[in-house]
C-alpha cells in the first residue's frame, strides 16, 4: 500500500506527499529488516523468500530515500557534490553491513553495488569514480562473506560422504 501510495504521488507531482509516504515505507523497511527473526537464514527457502528479498527492498529505499531527499531543489538534483555524497554514504553502509556487521549480508551488499554501477552509467567525473571504486570494493567484500561460507559447507558436505565410506578389505593387513 506504502508503495503504490508513493508511485502515485509522483505521478500527480504532490512530492511532499511522495515523500513521506517514501520515509514511513523506509522506515518500515528498515524496522523490518532489522528484526528479522532467524538471522542468519535456517535454510534456502529462508533465505530465498524471506531474507534476500528484504536486503533488496531495503538496499533499494535507503537509495531512493537519499537521492529523493536532494530531489526538491533543481540546484542539488543534478550537483556533482550530491552525487559524490550519496554514492559514499550509500557505499559505506553497505560495506558495513557486508564486513563489518554481525549480519554479513552480501545480499545487500550486491544489490547496492548493482544500484552505484547502474548510477555510474549515468554520472561523469568525480562520482562516476567513486561509485566504480565502490562497485569494486563492494564485489571483494561479497567475495569475502560468501566464498569462507561455500568453502565451509563444501568441506561439511564431503567430510560427511567420506566419513561414511569404510574401507572393506584394508590394503595393508593388521600386525599381530
Amino acid at each position: 500500500m506504502l508503495n503504490s501510495s508513493v508511485a502515485v504521488f509522483w505521478y500527480l507531482q504532490w512530492n511532499i506527499s511522495a515523500f513521506v509516504a517514501l520515509l514511513s515505507l523506509l522506515a518500515t523497511v528498515i524496522f523490518i529488516y532489522h528484526n528479522l527473526r532467524n538471522y542468519p537464514p535456517r535454510n534456502t527457502a529462508d533465505f530465498v523468500f524471506v531474507n534476500a528479498p528484504f536486503s533488496i527492498f531495503t538496499s533499494y529505499y535507503f537509495f531512493l530515500g537519499l537521492v529523493s531527499l536532494f530531489w526538491f531543489s533543481d540546484y542539488t538534483r543534478d550537483h556533482p557534490t550530491v552525487h559524490l555524497a550519496i554514492t559514499i554514504f550509500v557505499g559505506f553502509v553497505a560495506l558495513h553491513l557486508v564486513d563489518y556487521s554481525w549480519r554479513r549480508d552480501w545480499v545487500f551488499a550486491a544489490s547496492t553495488a548493482w544500484i552505484l554501477f547502474g548510477m555510474a552509467i549515468f554520472l561523469d567525473g568525480t562520482p562516476q569514480v567513486a561509485a566504480l571504486v565502490f562497485v569494486g570494493v563492494l564485489s571483494s567484500s561479497i567475495a569475502r562473506a560468501t566464498i569462507g561460507d561455500w568453502v565451509d559447507s563444501i568441506h561439511a558436505r564431503f567430510s560427511r560422504v567420506i566419513n561414511g565410506v569404510d574401507e572393506r578389505a584394508p590394503l595393508l593387513g593388521e600386525r599381530h
